[in-house]
């Protein structure tokens, strides 16, 4: 289990290495969500990450989600204290932004074989990768900045 605090307005839109479905529990705050469905992340443009892909057209502090106008349809809903949402973050796009400060989010993450190709090629010998999964293995914890993905 991670949690997701503080007051950052929001991360890249991507798609997250290691193979899971996403348990998200929303403790504290607001979020606006958008999650773009498998069989439309070819519409895009993407770029390897150390522990995703995103959309290269993104920009995590900026509300202008022009690439959005790429793919011929998404999901966009908001989630409040309370809410839980479960996807699939290593096969479909998806970005969270901060509608309140103070956030506290809770997720839980849970293997499966179903990622899309694009993260599986990125995986591939992803030594920096590698690295860092070490670390949070060895000792389980990791705090960085979102926005510097």
């Amino acid at each position: 289990m991670a949690s997701f605090a503080g007051n950052y307005k929001s991360g890249y839109a991507h798609m997250d290495a290691f193979t899971t479905y996403n348990f998200y529990y929303v403790k504290h705050g607001k979020k606006q969500v958008y999650i773009i469905p498998h069989e439309y992340t070819c519409y895009l443009n993407m770029k390897g990450g150390i522990d995703s892909i995103y959309v290269k057209d993104d920009n995590a502090n900026n509300d202008k989600l022009e690439w959005l106008n790429k793919v011929p349809e998404y999901y966009n809903f908001e989630l409040e204290t309370g809410d839980v949402l479960i996807f699939n973050n290593s096969k479909c796009i998806h970005k969270f932004i901060n509608l309140t400060d103070n956030n506290i989010i809770y997720t839980i993450r849970l293997y499966n074989t179903d990622a899309s190709t694009l993260i599986l090629k990125n995986d591939i010998l992803n030594y920096e990768q590698a690295y860092l999964s070490s670390n949070i293995l060895l000792n389980g914890e990791i705090i960085r900045n979102t926005s510097e993905i």
